[in-house]
């Protein structure tokens, strides 16, 4: 599922070949520039969401996991593939390195695509929990319960990278390609099975349950938002910023989501129809020639990789746990695991007091209660 060549788009005319040894086009060295600056800011952005996380207590909650499950794909995007991708850039677009190194990077572009989705697709039912079952959310998501989902989630998604070096039509013939009558192209597979048995178990259908989810969520929200605003304030305070708080997650989480969805499903859509309507694909390309070139960066080459860096800068903005640990840990690490242990000693003999009563809460803006999941 390579963003950078999902669909053959852009393969070289075997009438016209380029050389490995050609110096790179202007367009594909701007291109160069944006990657390398995708890649820092994923590298950075995305260690430094695993890095609190693991630093810092508060932020250790079962939906959290799945954030930092969905960043280290994010992180192996970017530490795997983007140099690759960078290299074909500089190279005009075809593969001058291995057929190995093809593999791999197709390999591991379709279980991290797999592993994203799939990741969502947790958080998205975990908010589907704490919207529709508040009461119940401690005793159905769990830690144990967590790991266990984000075992499964990687074994299904290295399995689709495994799958991704076969061919499901001719075990005969290799599944991947770097080259036509002896020249370099670019590194593609030779068969759309895959593609498409991939693209329907490993993103639609994730994504299906994403939009089930969150249509569900919609609804009840508005519906509770109404009871909600009934409430007495003074009595039912903590009913109220519970609520508001969960809403407030779960919008949070619904960017994330949106913002992979517009970066993600035109790749998959034109996938579909450029390996089952040639016909269509070639004449769009033959007829509106500037449209497919700009459809083809904007869709399959700027806003792919662009996704890897972007659910930091989210948390950032609309996350204030998010922002002041992010800030607490740029400025002084030491300081702010002191800080959390004070924090930790302090919530524990409070939370023994009979009258504090608090559910688990989602990755944005929840009660410094410490961790509140049990154990299954």
């Amino acid at each position: 599922m390579n963003a950078s060549n999902p669909t053959g788009i852009n393969n070289v005319s075997s009438m016209n070949y380029p050389s490995c040894d050609d110096p790179p086009e202007t367009e594909n060295i701007i291109m160069t520039v944006y990657l390398v600056v995708i890649l820092v800011l994923t590298v950075a952005g995305n260690l430094l969401v695993i890095a609190v996380v693991i630093a810092y207590q508060r932020l250790q909650q079962v939906t959290n996991y799945f954030i930092v499950s969905l960043a280290v794909a994010d992180l192996l995007i970017a530490a795997l593939t983007l140099p690759l991708t960078i290299n074909t850039n500089l190279n005009n677009g075809i593969w001058c390195l291995s057929l190995s190194s093809c593999g791999v990077w197709l390999a591991v572009d379709s279980m991290c695509s797999a592993a994203s989705i799939c990741n969502l697709a947790a958080i998205s039912l975990d908010r589907f929990i704490a919207i529709t079952s508040p009461f119940r959310y401690r005793e159905l998501v769990t830690r144990n319960r967590a790991f266990i989902v984000l075992g499964a989630i990687w074994v299904y998604s290295l399995a689709w990278g495994c799958l991704c070096l076969l061919n499901w039509q001719d075990s005969d013939k290799p599944a991947i390609a770097v080259s036509f009558n002896g020249q370099p192209i670019a590194c593609q597979r030779t068969e759309p099975i895959y593609y498409t048995v991939a693209a329907a178990l490993a993103f639609f259908v994730p994504l299906l349950i994403v939009l089930t989810a969150y249509s569900v969520i919609l609804k009840v929200a508005i519906t509770q938002a109404k009871a909600v605003a009934a409430l007495d304030l003074n009595r039912d305070r903590r009913k109220k910023t519970n609520f508001f708080r969960e809403v407030k997650a779960t919008k949070t989480v619904a960017l994330v989501i949106g913002a992979f969805v517009i970066s993600w499903l035109p790749v998959f859509i034109l996938l579909m129809l450029s390996l089952w309507d040639k016909d269509y694909t070639n004449n769009f390309r033959v007829n509106y020639p500037e449209l497919q070139k700009a459809i083809f960066y904007i869709f399959l080459r700027i806003l792919p990789p662009l996704n890897s860096c972007i659910n930091p800068i989210i948390y950032a903005v609309f996350n204030s746990n998010f922002r002041s640990a992010f800030l607490k840990f740029l400025r002084c690490p030491q300081r702010m695991q002191q800080d959390d242990m004070n924090h930790s000693m302090a919530t524990t003999s409070t939370s023994r007091s009979p009258q504090r009563t608090t559910y688990s809460t989602m990755v944005p803006d929840q009660p410094e209660t410490g961790n509140n999941n049990t154990e299954t």
